[in-house]
């Protein structure tokens, strides 16, 4: 079941219990080929966490479906990656390399992102809400 819209601001701004999150990890002994991420295919991961090949970090918890729909910010989307802003707020999007550059000519656009919700670490104190994306769709 997708997170409707609506139940998405009562998850972001309520408990975030529910969402997997990256489990910071050093020395990691992963394969040297790189996938459609730009990671390694694989990476042992300490107990009770999961390698995520999409994200190239092991995951505690489970990634919870989304889907949601808003502005493609993608400018600089080789060096800074891409983002979608939503009534919710601005997710980071998680896509293969090939499609970078692609959508780099779509910024702007309205997009519709469904994918698998994650917390991704930062330097400060609140962790970036971030959909590893399974399709992308240009809304008109």
């Amino acid at each position: 079941m997708k997170i409707l819209a609506l139940a998405l601001g009562s998850l972001l701004l309520g408990s975030v219990a529910q969402a997997a999150w990256v489990v910071k990890t050093e020395g990691l002994a992963c394969t040297e080929d790189y996938n459609p991420w730009g990671h390694g295919s694989y990476c042992p991961c300490p107990e009770g966490t999961a390698y995520n090949k999409k994200i190239g970090e092991c995951l505690a918890g489970a990634p919870y479906p989304i889907l949601v729909s808003g502005v493609l910010h993608s400018k600089d989307a080789v060096e800074k990656g891409v983002s979608l802003e939503t009534q919710y707020g601005t997710f980071e999007l998680i896509v293969k390399l090939s499609e970078l550059e692609k959508l780099q000519r779509a910024d702007g656009l309205y997009f519709e992102a469904d994918g698998e919700f994650i917390l991704m670490p930062t330097d400060e104190a609140q962790a970036r809400p971030t959909i590893i994306v399974e399709s992308l769709a240009w809304l008109e």
